[in-house]
């Protein structure tokens, strides 16, 4: 009977230990996440850009390529924040989340960023 009651403290105490919380994430690496996310806006608004002025270069279409950074821009803007404020929310409760959420939309505007600046004018 004694060995038993230690095997189940035992347990007890090895369960609690394997259900506890996870540390929060670095907000250094929260913050290069999305600072690094930011950037990528900056790379498909030039993407953009330069989509619009190679088309001003062929004389194709008569449109300003400043007028279509600043828009990709403000389409950005709203996504940026509502993924850099989960991130920082999400930190202490899911830290593998907060940094994966800046981390996709990353990988998301560099794709679409390339695309555009590979097809040039569209």
């Amino acid at each position: 009977m004694k060995y038993l009651s230690i095997t189940v403290l035992l347990f007890n105490v090895l369960a609690q230990c394997a259900t506890l919380p996870d540390a929060p994430a670095p907000k250094n690496q929260i913050v290069a996440a999305n600072s690094v996310n930011l950037a990528a806006s900056g790379f498909v608004a030039g993407a953009t850009w330069y989509g619009a002025h190679q088309c001003i270069v062929r004389e194709e279409l008569k449109r300003s390529p400043k007028r279509s950074f600043w828009k990709a821009i403000l389409i950005q803007a709203p996504l940026d924040v509502a993924v850099t404020a989960a991130s920082g929310e999400l930190r202490r409760s899911h830290p593998s989340l907060s940094l994966a959420l800046p981390v996709i939309a990353t990988g998301v505007k560099l794709g679409v960023g390339s695309a555009l600046l590979s097809a040039g004018c569209m």
